[in-house]
C-alpha cells in the first residue's frame, strides 16, 4: 500500500512520520470501510426479511441416479451396499437388506 501512497506523490518517502501517518490513516479507512460494508450487508438481510415476512422457501429436488455395476464388482450408493445381479442366491436381497 505504501507504494501506491508513494507514487501518488501523498508521502515523502524521506520523512518517516509522514509514512507512518499515512499509513495509520489508510488503516483507519479500511476499517471504515469494512464496517460500511457489514452494515450494508445487514441492512440488505432486514430488507429481505422484511419483504419475505420472515418465511423461507425451500425446494427439495429428487433426482433418480442410475448405477449399474458389472458382475463381480461393488458400488456404495447413498449408503447401501450394490451389488452385480449374477452373484449371489436368488433369494438374497440386493441392495440395502440392512444386515451387517
Amino acid at each position: 500500500m505504501n507504494e501506491e501512497l508513494d507514487a501518488a506523490g501523498v508521502i515523502d518517502p524521506i520523512d518517516p512520520n509522514k509514512r507512518e501517518a499515512a499509513n495509520v490513516r489508510a488503516c483507519r479507512l479500511a476499517g471504515a470501510i469494512s464496517r460500511l460494508s457489514a452494515t450494508y450487508q445487514q441492512g440488505l438481510l432486514t430488507l429481505q426479511r422484511k419483504r419475505t415476512g420472515g418465511n423461507q422457501h425451500v425446494t427439495v429436488k429428487h433426482i433418480h441416479q442410475q448405477v449399474n455395476v458389472t458382475e463381480g464388482g461393488q458400488a456404495v450408493v447413498a449408503g447401501d451396499k450394490v451389488t452385480s445381479r449374477t452373484r449371489g442366491t436368488a433369494g438374497e436381497r440386493r441392495r440395502g437388506d440392512g444386515q451387517k
